[in-house]
């Protein structure tokens, strides 16, 4: 309960982490489901977003290549070694309060030298503000990763299903 109410404290917010979708997001909500909370969800509903620094470092790889210091190798997107590459202390590497400011530190990073990538970025963590970045513009690009390299697409929005929730149609 205690977790629920400070969610409920904080928001609406963006919940932002390093690999957190893919992880600690499966985590809690599992947690949250085998425990019947009510909204397993809590952090995307409510007018919560979410987002993964882990995914916005991959992007910037494509969009502002000077952006960050990627280390070389199969892991270079691991915390661990992307901290280190950015001159930032990570010596506790897979501690949570380590791993927490690590993060902070490579959004410091983007932010400041690159705040319209970074507010970008930011409005990729709703339904919402992906729709206005399709339907605002002819063209947009994205991006995907398959073991660890990065493969970038440009696509233009043709429109809405009529019969899906928030379906996008882009080609």
């Amino acid at each position: 309960n205690k977790m629920i109410n400070k969610f409920n404290e904080w928001s609406p917010a963006i919940f932002i982490g390093y690999n957190s979708i893919s992880f600690d997001e499966e985590f809690m909500r599992n947690a949250l489901f085998q425990n019947l909370h009510q909204n397993p969800y809590l952090s995307q509903t409510n007018s919560n977003k979410r987002a993964d620094v882990y995914h916005i470092v991959q992007a910037s790889t494509l969009y502002i290549p000077t952006g960050l210091n990627i280390p070389e190798g199969n892991n270079k997107f691991k915390l661990e070694n992307l901290a280190p590459s950015n001159k930032i202390d990570h010596n506790d590497a897979h501690d949570a309060l380590a791993d927490v400011t690590a993060t902070i530190e490579i959004c410091k990073i983007i932010k400041n030298k690159f705040p319209d990538f970074w507010d970008y970025s930011l409005k990729t963590s709703s339904k919402t503000g992906v729709s206005e970045i399709l339907e605002g513009s002819d063209i947009t690009c994205h991006h995907e990763s398959y073991y660890g390299k990065i493969y970038p697409y440009v696509t233009t929005h043709l429109g809405k299903y009529i019969n899906r929730n928030n379906s996008e149609i882009n080609i």
